[in-house]
């Protein structure tokens, strides 16, 4: 019997595998597909703080470093928020997910592809391997398998269609003369959600845009192509794909029994911008931790609950703001763009801001004199 099977092997998964290998816990990982790190349903925007935090090195997989954001409005008016450094990196997210996979593999984590797990009772996982039916046996059973997770549904957490975003990206080429900013377009066709642009060189990009579940994703993309096309760009399509990323605050309940889930199954993903990798490998260190102390010391699993709450916080705050831009219509959302701007949030932001983690700036935004004439807004989102 396995002290713990984890179920995905992207880099969740396999960051749990490894770590646990390297404790000794007699570990292995199936995934459903051939391989790691396909399909890709990411843009790969990281930041380098949260990458540095992780202590992950991914200059050989980089393909562009970002040192701002353009925030287009629905009349395609702009802040610019310019960090005056690198703040954001773009990885061929592939890359990245080899990375952990030549990892695991050297240390000799036990790892089977074109494995789904279907079913699990007690220490039982029925699993089908190249479409044959095989048991697994495991103490510890963890599902770092994605958005539609399988483990997720074994703990009896059925969500509703309400928690998706049904995302489209497309990989373009064109000439792209803005390379160091992320380009983001705020308007309610994009339901729920945004739109966005992310450079990769001066001749490729990736474009890309969510609604809601069960929204009109067609006349979405329409609406984007048109922003485009207003702002000069010009660009042929490469490949396109579509995913659906969660949405939502991290969900309550993260342990069942010996089960367990970790990443995009548990919701550890931003709701405002749908980014999950460095919030879910943190949360993913801190079921290792509850793991091995489980297994050592008889500690509840259930620890794991209590050790992601510093990041649960911070994904509590991403969901205050997106609920808060969600409200908003797009007459409001020219008007608070434009008072934002008067009120200096580009130099703010320029100085202050952080991609994962809102709770080093939105306090001190509410105590800037600056900001006090947006007290109406202020109440808005506090209580949003």
């Amino acid at each position: 019997m396995y002290a713990v099977t984890v179920v995905g092997g992207g880099a969740i998964g396999l960051n749990i595998a490894i770590k646990l290998f390297k404790e000794g816990w007699e570990t292995n990982l199936i995934e459903e597909h051939k391989g790691v790190g396909k399909p890709t349903n990411c843009s790969g925007l990281l930041s380098l703080e949260g990458l540095e935090k992780l202590n992950i090195d991914v200059k050989d997989i980089a393909l562009n470093y970002i040192n701002g954001t353009i925030v287009y409005t629905p009349d395609l008016a702009s802040l610019e928020i310019n960090a005056g450094k690198k703040v954001a990196v773009v990885v061929d997210r592939h890359q990245f997910d080899l990375m952990f996979y030549s990892q695991a593999k050297n240390l000799g984590v036990p790892i089977k592809f074109n494995t789904k797990a279907l079913n699990i009772n007690g220490n039982t996982l029925f699993v089908q391997n190249k479409g044959r039916g095989e048991l697994i046996k495991s103490r510890i059973i963890l599902g770092a398998d994605g958005v539609s997770s399988s483990i997720r549904k074994s703990m009896g957490l059925e969500l509703p269609t309400t928690n998706f975003i049904q995302a489209y990206q497309e990989f373009i080429k064109g000439d792209f003369k803005e390379t160091k900013k992320v380009l983001v377009f705020m308007d309610t066709a994009f339901e729920g959600f945004f739109a966005w642009l992310i450079p990769i060189s001066s001749t490729d990009a990736e474009i890309g845009l969510g609604v809601k579940l069960g929204a009109d994703i067609k006349e979405a993309i329409i609406v984007l192509k048109e922003k485009l096309k207003q702002l000069g760009y010009d660009y042929t399509v490469k490949e396109k794909r579509s995913f659906m990323i969660p949405y939502n605050k991290m969900l309550d309940t993260l342990v069942k029994n010996n089960l367990m889930i970790a990443g995009d199954a548990a919701f550890q993903t931003k709701s405002t911008t749908g980014g999950g990798l460095i919030f879910g490998l943190n949360c993913s260190n801190k079921a290792v931790d509850a793991i091995g102390d489980y297994l050592k010391y008889q500690k509840p699993l259930e620890a794991y609950q209590e050790k992601v709450m510093p990041f649960r916080k911070e994904l509590e705050l991403h969901w205050k703001i997106r609920s808060y831009l969600n409200k908003q219509s797009n007459n409001d959302l020219n008007s608070l763009m434009r008072k934002l701007k008067d009120a200096g949030i580009e130099e703010f932001l320029g100085e202050y801001g952080n991609m994962d983690e809102p709770s080093k700036f939105v306090p001190m935004l509410m105590k800037k004199p600056k900001f006090w004439l947006m007290a109406p807004q202020l109440i808005k989102f506090m209580t949003s």
